[in-house]
């Protein structure tokens, strides 16, 4: 068993849950934040939070606070997608633009910034894991909100990482493909059609359709002692797409 703290964002679905189940079968104490219930919420430490909404970041963590003197790691898996409303920037919505940043890179900036003090109070390894995507490296046309924010978190870690180096603090960022989650499954209506999709994206993968539960493995290697001189990178996790 382990006496060491994780908290995730974005718990309730695909990576987040998939990290946050293999991280409580360690023996970790878990707690999750997410805007939707969570369906392993009676066996972690669940908040319910809107992740683009300051003032619930700041009174969640407030509340970690007063439970744990410490966090060890801090996973942001968080974000959303506009995936029917997506359009080039010559006709983009600015609430497409301003709600995708704010989620997905300013909500992580905030997480960071409200726990910082509790991942310095921590023991032995401590660490933070954005999990961006391969979008900030090989984008798309229409799909610019979401790009930039994944390229942020990019530039966030780093930035982190060298703010937090004096703490023993490490900050590293992965660089999903296209993985098994609701991200997809919420493109296409039919179960014939997320399959079809899946199957594209397998063929596309010399290695293979990547599942969540691979992303975690990761997230996990990179937040632990094993990872102890890894700070400040970005690492994809592709597949073997991109050779």
């Amino acid at each position: 068993m382990s006496n060491k703290v994780v908290i995730i964002t974005g718990c309730s679905s695909g990576i987040g849950l998939s990290t946050a189940k293999k991280y409580k079968d360690e023996g970790y104490t878990v707690i999750g934040l997410d805007i939707s219930q969570c369906p392993i919420s009676d066996i972690i430490t669940f908040y319910k939070c809107d992740l683009s909404n300051e003032k619930e970041i700041v009174h969640t963590i407030n509340n970690i606070k007063r439970l744990y003197q410490s966090v060890n790691y801090l996973i942001c898996s968080a974000g959303i997608f506009f995936d029917k409303q997506r359009s080039f920037l010559d006709n983009m919505d600015i609430n497409e633009w301003t709600n995708t940043i704010q989620c997905n890179l300013t909500g992580s900036m905030l997480i960071f910034r409200e726990t910082f003090q509790l991942i310095q109070k921590a023991k032995g390894d401590k660490a933070v894991l954005f999990v961006s995507s391969d979008q900030a490296q090989h984008t798309r046309c229409k799909n610019s909100a979401y790009a930039v924010s994944k390229g942020g978190l990019i530039t966030l870690a780093k930035v982190c990482a060298a703010e937090s180096i004096n703490y023993g603090i490490r900050v590293n960022a992965i660089e999903p493909a296209s993985v098994r989650t609701n991200f997809i499954n919420r493109l296409f209506e039919t179960e014939e059609q997320k399959e079809s999709i899946y199957e594209k994206e397998n063929d596309k993968m010399p290695l293979g359709l990547i599942e969540p539960d691979d992303v975690a493995e990761l997230i996990i290697f990179l937040c632990s002692e094993k990872a102890k001189r890894i700070t400040g990178q970005s690492i994809s996790i592709d597949g073997g797409l991109y050779i």
